[in-house]
């Protein structure tokens, strides 16, 4: 079987998409550690403590934000590109000529057929599906 030169494009997409996927999981993964205050340091007998404490609090609030901000960006990103693996692979699979012959024996309108082949197609597959077709007989 020849692969097409459409396939191999496809199949780098599907790679392309799966590891940019990958990564953005392992991003999620990814946190800001803590600030903590070693010891307070104070400059003759005045201690500079309490000033760093409430820094190092109102910094860590705003670094927990980044890291469930972080989290959120990244899931969400890495099931989009998830999705457009997906994608890639089903056009992957139908470049080759034994999946794709049978799809186009079912679906596929030709240019030529124009919107009367296209309704034709519609009520030839709704009988075969047993869908109503709309006649109230």
């Amino acid at each position: 079987m020849k692969i097409k030169p459409i396939a191999i494009i496809w199949l780098i997409f599907t790679l392309l998409f799966g590891f940019l996927s990958y990564y953005h999981y392992l991003q999620s993964k990814t946190k800001y550690p803590s600030f903590v205050v070693g010891k307070s340091p104070s400059v003759s007998g005045v201690y500079f403590g309490k000033p760093l404490e409430n820094f190092a609090k109102q910094f860590n609030d705003y670094l927990e934000e980044q890291n469930k901000s972080n989290y959120r960006v990244n899931i969400a990103t890495m099931l989009g590109y998830f999705i457009a693996t997906l994608a890639a692979l089903v056009s992957f699979l139908i470049s080759f000529d034994t999946i794709n012959k049978g799809v186009n024996d079912i679906y596929y309108l030709k240019y030529k057929d124009g919107l009367e082949g296209f309704i034709k197609r519609i009520l030839h597959l709704a009988k075969k599906a047993k869908l109503p077709s709309g006649n109230k007989d």
